[in-house]
């Protein structure tokens, strides 16, 4: 999925701050859309939103 991301980054589409907000949102929504988490997933998933993404979380 990151893959298709940065596609869409290389034609200069999105700005900077526009791409990390829709990669962020794509790589918060996948695990709800591939197949149905698990509670201890969902907890992880949760726990992941409040780092930043620069830190390799999920977050802002």
């Amino acid at each position: 999925m990151n893959s298709i991301i940065h596609e869409l980054q290389g034609k200069s589409v999105y700005s900077e701050k526009a791409f990390e907000k829709i990669k962020n949102i794509m790589n918060a929504i996948f695990p709800y859309i591939s197949r149905k988490l698990t509670e201890e997933e969902k907890e992880r998933v949760k726990s992941l939103t409040g780092i930043p993404s620069w830190l390799g979380g999920l977050g802002y």
